[in-house]
């Protein structure tokens, strides 16, 4: 449930989630809302409506964390399934996934507001540079 914050009117509801909510995050221009849960399910909402903008559909366990670049085009989700996963807003294409934390499972993500990731797991924290930089990496990950 998302509640207004200037009257406590509920805002939005959805039952789309099939376990528990694990993280919440807002984009940083406020647009977009992203949710994860325990059965590895990723959702983008519309903050200002609540619908459906993304469902993100490829980690096979509960998805720990979420993290949004500055610019707000870019997700990075991570998973107790070990892997760190990028996604593009505009199409909801996942742009790049890697194996983090020897597969032990991945607790938390942050892009830095120089676009750099930042990760822990159960046995370390770890600074990720696992991109390709290929022309069309190197296009979805540059900050405009």
């Amino acid at each position: 449930r998302i509640y207004s914050v200037e009257d406590g009117s509920l805002v939005a509801e959805s039952k789309k989630h099939t376990d528990w909510i694990y993280s919440m995050e807002f984009s940083p221009d406020g647009v977009l809302l992203a949710s994860t849960d325990r059965a590895g399910g990723v959702l983008v909402w519309e903050s200002e409506t609540g619908r459906e903008f993304n469902n993100l559909l490829g980690h096979k366990s509960g998805v720990t964390d979420v993290s949004w670049r500055i610019d707000s085009n870019v997700l990075a989700t991570c998973s107790e399934d070990g892997t760190i996963k990028l996604w593009e807003m505009e199409n909801g294409r996942e742009i790049k996934s890697w194996s983090a934390h020897d597969g032990q499972g991945v607790l938390s993500v942050e892009f830095a507001q120089n676009g750099t990731l930042v990760s822990t797991g159960r046995n370390k924290a770890a600074l990720e540079d696992h991109f390709d930089r290929s022309p069309e990496l190197e296009d979805a990950l540059s900050v405009s």
